[in-house]
């Protein structure tokens, strides 16, 4: 995913205006005894499918930490750091515990 992407849409502001596509990113991981590697990830943008899926673990929005992994992992960063943005850290306690109230 591209830098400017990841910025636009990932950036967890109140009022989201013109931010329209869902991105989901994924790790597929396999596990062998006490270790486990990866054999994929990616992301996937506005995609619907027919069959109802129930992954093993799914958030709707990340923690703040959260936004530093999916940039070191899913971004083509050319190896810049992640620079948070001011409120980033309230702004995901605030979205989280509002998805909770619909769920």
């Amino acid at each position: 995913m591209k830098q400017r992407k990841f910025l636009y849409h990932f950036k967890n502001v109140r009022w989201a205006k013109g931010r329209h596509e869902t991105y989901l990113c994924y790790v597929v991981k396999r596990r062998d005894s006490a270790t486990s590697f990866s054999l994929d990830f990616g992301h996937l943008r506005n995609k619907v499918s027919i069959n109802t899926c129930f992954p093993g673990r799914a958030f709707l929005e990340p923690p703040a930490d959260d936004y530093f992994y999916c940039w070191n992992t899913f971004v083509e960063n050319h190896e810049r750091t992640f620079k948070a943005w001011e409120g980033l850290h309230e702004n995901s306690v605030r979205l989280s515990r509002q998805l909770r109230r619909i769920l």
